[in-house]
């Protein structure tokens, strides 16, 4: 989704600085879509990085005692 907004707003940036066109104007849409769909990406990529680190917590968590990093096998 961030890579879809940067093409997005590439292109806008492409034809604002070499065409010289009013782009709010002409693609102001576009312009909006590309600023949600990077909020949008960066959103999800928080999301991920939570659950990542949620699902690791409970994977360690779960894990017997004897598997565990730092423990021995009790005697």
């Amino acid at each position: 989704m961030i890579a879809v907004s940067g093409v997005l707003a590439g292109w806008l940036l492409f034809k604002k600085l070499f065409w010289r066109e009013v782009i709010f104007i002409e693609n102001g849409p576009m312009l909006i879509f590309a600023a949600v769909t990077f909020l949008g990406g960066i959103a999800v990529f928080g999301l991920r990085l939570a659950g990542r680190f949620a699902g690791a917590v409970v994977l360690r968590a779960a894990a017997p005692r004897h598997l565990q990093r730092g423990t021995s096998l009790p005697d």
